[in-house]
């Protein structure tokens, strides 16, 4: 190191006030003394400064990975809720953009999404609990702070929900649909087909408003007015909305029995069914005949662990230390399980298995496999009390995949753990996007953990703190639950959770189908229903296909991941994401409207330069990985 000065950083901890003499404090210690002298600055100043003394700098490049985030663990039920958040939130802010595109006197209630924007974005924030939380978790400033913080996650989805429902009802009112009918809004940038669950009336079914076919459908509960289905909706058009008809119609049958019961089938999977441990034992990709599971693996997959041990302290589980000892932990895995009951539906097959684990924990896990889709659901519903000594819990997947490598996305790509890690990152919990995957002898598979964001390679959480990621086995664990965090976060958790997850592979990877897939789990199809109090003048509906797409955009590996008014009023903001790492020009047009003009901008929505128009549609060039924002102004009488 040849340059005179250094970078002096970290003069108070967090969340503390701002000490005023700190501002003198430059001033009294050059006074004081000759050597060194110091200086106010900023990082860009200091390092101007010392690459002229010290010539060409070392460049490291990487992911400086995890560290604090495992605190997410710690309250897994408020997580769910804000990760779900996350994803409804930007498709609440398209849907108003939609609404306003096709009902102009339409305007969204800005300050409501303004809220839920600001308390997403305090939920989101570092800490979720007093700095006594553990040590004193039955105190008043552990359970006011934590009970604030909490609120804003239910609080924004709340709002969520009423954006949503403004919107759908703005759009239902110009649509041709009457009542009776059942709009389903897609909010992404690409035609797909997903599974819905809706409360429709008791006795009606769905009709698909352009065939006139019946929609196969899975009764999941029957109340006295009310009854919940699951299906699967077609080809919903991209950023736009499809209608279907509700009509009496006879109570769906049950599901059908299957010759073996522990066996689901479908065109793209074989699964064999592991009750005892309440978990899949064999995993077969029809497609390239692969089993995916290895079977002699320790655990299941998709079965619960719940780990006990950590409590003697020191110890290198609650706190980074290269001399605590390693705690003794026990992996207590799922057990006594039984099959409850399994069958075909219109759609698929589904079978639900039971099982119990240390402590009294009951966990019932359903399998789902849809006939039209290559992947396999899984949904765990866990009932725990709440525990002040240490504790994690895991769901199991274990890979059968020969010198696995790992990948998990990122905001705009994707990190392979075992290259792409900063020296020192933690390389032990990883927080993921969408995605995970594990590739290995030319077999791939994806996994979009719905509920979780965590997830570890190999092995648990052990407090080992390895330096090197190195040769792991292929086996990902999804990492749900945990009170290691010794502040800031929730001593204990009990009650009732979910985890979903959706599964896919194939014989190769695949960066932008990687991308899609976990979108397409991770952000729910919305629906509406036009009721008779909706549309007074509407009695039936009309001849049209009920079908719209506002917004689409060209190549399929180019998503849009905003489309929303602009901040200054002047059009709406189109943000595109180039999610297969190449180079390449994105097409945008908005099918029955007329583009008046478009602007590349930055981020904050300043316009950079106009974009030229060609046959109605826009073409910009959008790099790898790189994320690109439009400014898009349609014609006075239909701009949005």
């Amino acid at each position: 190191y040849r340059a005179n000065d250094v970078i002096l950083y970290g003069t108070h901890v967090e969340n503390v006030t701002l000490e005023p003499r700190q501002a003198a404090f430059v001033d009294e210690w050059n006074r004081t003394y000759a050597y060194p002298r110091l200086q106010f600055g900023g990082f860009a100043e200091a390092l101007g400064t010392i690459t002229q003394q010290q010539g060409e700098l070392p460049v490291v490049r990487g992911d400086g990975g995890p560290y604090w985030e495992d605190g997410l663990a710690a309250n897994a039920r408020v997580t769910a809720r804000i990760r779900e958040n996350s994803r409804r939130l930007p498709s609440a802010e398209k849907l108003a953009t939609l609404a306003r595109q096709l009902n102009p006197r339409f305007r969204v209630d800005q300050s409501e999404l303004d809220g839920a924007w600001e308390r997403s974005r305090l939920m989101d924030e570092h800490t979720w609990h007093a700095d006594c939380s553990v040590r004193d978790p039955e105190s008043d400033q552990a359970r006011r702070q934590g009970e604030d913080k909490d609120a804003r996650a239910s609080e924004a989805q709340r709002a969520i929900e009423r954006l949503l429902q403004r919107c759908l009802s703005a759009i239902a009112d110009v649509s041709p649909a009457g009542p009776g009918s059942v709009l389903i809004f897609n909010p992404l940038s690409w035609e797909r087909t997903g599974v819905m669950e809706l409360d429709i009336g008791r006795g009606q079914g769905l009709v698909d408003v352009g065939t006139g076919q019946v929609i196969p459908l899975e009764v999941l509960r029957v109340g006295r007015v009310y009854q919940k289905v699951r299906f699967l909706a077609l080809d919903v058009p991209a950023l736009g909305y499809r209608a279907l008809r509700l009509r009496p119609l006879p109570t769906s049958p049950r599901a059908e029995p299957l010759d073996d019961p522990a066996v689901l089938e479908s065109p793209f999977y074989r699964v064999a069914l592991d009750s005892k441990r309440g978990a899949i034992r064999s995993l077969i990709d029809r497609q390239t005949g692969r089993e995916l599971v290895d079977t002699n693996n320790a655990y299941a997959l998709g079965q619960w662990l719940y780990v006990t041990g950590g409590d003697e302290l020191p110890s290198r589980l609650v706190q980074y230390s290269t001399v605590s000892p390693i705690p003794a932990l026990t992996v207590h895995a799922a057990e006594l399980g039984r099959l409850v009951r399994s069958g075909r539906t219109g759609f698929g097959v589904v079978a639900l298995l039971e099982s119990e684990t240390f402590g009294g924990s009951s966990i019932q896990t359903e399998v789902m496999l849809p006939a039209q889709r290559k992947e396999v659901r899984l949904t765990l519903r866990v009932r725990k009390a709440a525990s002040l000594e240490k504790e994690a819990a895991y769901v199991a997947f274990p890979w059968a995949l020969p010198q696995p490598r790992f990948r998990f996305a990122t905001q705009n790509g994707w990190v392979d753990p075992a290259g792409d890690m900063l020296p020192g990152a933690c390389l032990e919990w990883f927080t993921v996007q969408d995605w995970v995957g594990v590739e290995g002898g030319s077999q791939s598979v994806v996994m979009a953990p719905l509920d979780a964001p965590l997830v570890t390679f190999g092995d648990i959480v052990r407090g080992t703190w390895p330096t090197a990621f190195g040769q792991r086995p292929s086996t990902i664990f999804s990492y749900v639950m945990s009170n290691y965090t010794p502040e800031g976060y929730a001593a204990s958790q009990g009650g009732e959770f979910v985890f979903r997850y959706v599964l896919t592979s194939s014989a190769d990877w695949s960066a932008g189908e990687a991308a899609r897939f976990g979108a397409e789990a991770l952000t729910p199809l919305e629906a509406n229903e036009i009721t008779r109090s909706d549309k007074l003048n509407a009695t039936a509906n009309s001849g049209d296909s009920g079908r719209y797409s506002g917004l689409r955009v060209t190549p399929k590996e180019v998503q849009v991941v905003a489309w929303k008014p602009a901040e200054d009023g002047r059009g709406a903001i189109v943000r595109l994401l180039e999610t297969a790492g190449r180079n390449g020009e994105a097409q945008v047009a908005f099918p029955g409207q007329q583009l008046r003009r478009a602007f590349r901008c930055t981020a904050v929505e300043d316009d950079l330069n106009p974009l030229d128009l060609i046959e109605g549609m826009v073409r910009v060039a959008v790099p790898a990985y790189g994320i690109v924002t439009l400014r898009c102004e349609l014609s006075e009488s239909e701009r949005p």
